[in-house]
């Protein structure tokens, strides 16, 4: 599962620069994919991402980790 806890902090922001289709890069599409998730949380309900913001964006995270390591990244 795809830890968000301080993910926003470490996640890389810019171009995935890992070779599409990698493990690095599955788990860099996941990363930045949950962050997004998290980021539009915080701008929706004016303050921070509560416990269901993070939970979903563990799961939209995990799903599009497995939609990368299947070729599936759009």
């Amino acid at each position: 599962m795809t830890d968000v806890s301080q993910l926003a902090v470490h996640v890389n922001r810019g171009p995935n620069t890992a070779p599409r289709g990698s493990e690095e890069f599955c788990r860099t599409y996941a990363q930045q994919t949950a962050v997004s998730r998290i980021e539009a949380a915080r701008n929706g309900n004016g303050g921070g991402a509560n416990g269901f913001d993070r939970l979903r964006a563990e799961q939209e995270g995990d799903r599009a980790y497995e939609r990368c390591r299947s070729g599936r990244t759009n």
